[in-house]
């Protein structure tokens, strides 16, 4: 995929979703983090936003790696064995 189409899907597609859809859960886990944090913290200070939003991010590519990326393996794969035996029956034909 080009760049720049990547680019006009993030922007037209996804991020609207994501705001209408996951903002507000994903605001509210990342508060509560943000409270975790700052409650275990020694100095009693603010959390290091930083950190928090790498420790979002790992925790939404192990959640994407976990959840969402085998349920859409599992949807494709039956569409990538269908043309796999299309192709395994033409073969078959053409001897």
């Amino acid at each position: 995929m080009s760049d720049d189409l990547a680019f006009t899907i993030q922007l037209g597609l996804i991020l609207p979703k994501f705001d209408a859809t996951i903002k507000e859960d994903l605001l509210t886990i990342a508060r509560e983090l943000t409270t975790t944090v700052e409650s275990g913290s020694a100095d009693g200070g603010p959390a290091n936003l930083d950190e928090i939003k790498s420790l979002l991010l790992q925790d939404l590519e192990v959640f994407l790696d976990r959840t969402i990326m085998p349920q859409l393996h599992s949807e494709q794969a039956p569409a990538e064995d269908t043309e796999a035996d299309e192709e395994v029956e033409a073969e078959a034909a053409e001897e």
